[in-house]
């Protein structure tokens, strides 16, 4: 009897805490590489067969299959036999005949190796069959992982493609909001051209006007003075006949009082519309001078409304520039956006320099 130490399967159940269908399996399954002897009509397994089968433990808690695990082993643990205990025979004394050969348990061989055959064939039969279950599942499972791949492969697809419906639609508007900007600066820049030259024509009449309206000052102050010059001469004349008439009054001093009251009569009636005729002069020049006082604050009132009407379309364009500006600043901007897909811009011309504004000079003569 061998003196090592032996496991049934119930104690190697015990030892790796699996159960015992699972180490039947294991058993049947590997036998080509576990340590067995027959106590009896019984199997029992060495130290040896307890380390494999918890080899083949560690091997299926990692994920190994059937055929991973039998590749392993077959790498690491060699072919086992079946050991019967009772064929270790002690030495054969020297009496020992020819006829011993012829022993029982020497017929016994041939049911042991074809038990043992029968054994190997069903347990490579399992082993097809195991290994014929893990291809089956191994294709499932790569038919499974194929399939999820197709329909992510045509998700991703069916996403990129819409990415970039999106994108070529972004971009064909961002393409026509380029295009609708670009006319829109053409309608501004000739709208400015044009503001810049009814300013320019605003600017020479206002120029005209004020050179007229100097003129018209500088004639307004010349009857100003022949106004008052004429008035002088009046005023010296009525003088004069005051003292003619007081020298004729002393003249006549002496006639009688009817000639003197009709002298006197026709003295003051002469005076009298000689005064109203000088009245009349006074009045006619007081008209004309009022009229062209009028005639002057209408043109100094135009004049400064025009001024201020060139101020503010000074303004506006001003503010038009800026417009422009900014609009020119969104359309490089845009097109910077746009560079993933450039187009040839049409050729701008040069924005015209805007003509510089002469001040109006609203002092008054």
């Amino acid at each position: 009897m061998s003196d090592k130490k032996v496991y049934n399967v119930a104690q190697i159940a015990e030892e790796i805490e699996i159960p015992r269908t699972t180490i039947n399996e294991w058993l049947n399954r590997f036998p080509q590489y576990l340590e067995m002897e027959f106590r009896g009509k019984r199997k029992v397994y060495t130290e040896n067969a307890l380390a494999v089968i918890r080899e083949i433990a560690a091997l299926r808690d990692y994920g190994h299959s059937i055929a991973d695990i039998e590749r392993e082993l077959s790498h690491k643990h060699p072919f086992q036999a079946e050991v019967d205990d009772t064929s270790e025979q002690q030495e054969p004394a020297p009496t020992e005949t020819v006829t011993a050969l012829s022993s029982p348990k020497q017929q016994h061989y041939p049911e042991e190796l074809a038990r043992l055959i029968n054994g190997e064939l069903t347990m490579l039969t399992n082993s097809v069959q195991q290994n014929l279950r893990d291809a089956r599942r191994a294709a499932v499972r790569s038919l499974r992982w194929q399939l999820i791949l197709t329909v992510l492969m045509v998700l991703f697809g069916g996403a990129l493609l819409w990415f970039a419906v999106q994108l070529g639609e972004r971009m064909r508007h961002q393409q026509q909001e380029l295009m609708l900007s670009g006319e829109q600066l053409k309608v501004l820049r000739s709208d400015t051209a044009a503001l810049t030259r009814e300013l320019e024509n605003r600017e020479i009449k206002i120029a005209e006007q004020d050179k007229v309206l100097r003129d018209m000052s500088v004639m307004l102050d010349k009857n100003s003075r022949d106004y008052q010059k004429n008035i002088d001469l009046l005023e010296r004349e009525l003088k004069s006949m005051q003292e003619n008439f007081e020298a004729d009054l002393k003249r006549e001093s002496g006639s009688s009082a009817e000639r003197q009251q009709a002298e006197m009569a026709r003295l003051r009636e002469e005076f009298a519309g000689r005064q109203l005729e000088l009245l009349k002069k006074i009045e006619e020049f007081a008209k004309l001078k009022d009229q062209e006082l009028a005639r002057q604050t209408q043109a100094v009132a135009k004049l400064a409304a025009e001024s201020a009407t060139a101020a503010a379309q000074k303004a506006s364009r001003d503010n038009m520039t800026a417009v422009i500006k900014a609009i020119e600043s969104a359309t490089t901007a845009a097109a910077v956006a746009a560079e993933a897909k450039p187009t040839p811009e049409p050729e701008q011309k040069p924005e015209p320099e805007p003509a510089p504004v002469s001040e109006v000079n609203d002092e008054q003569p």
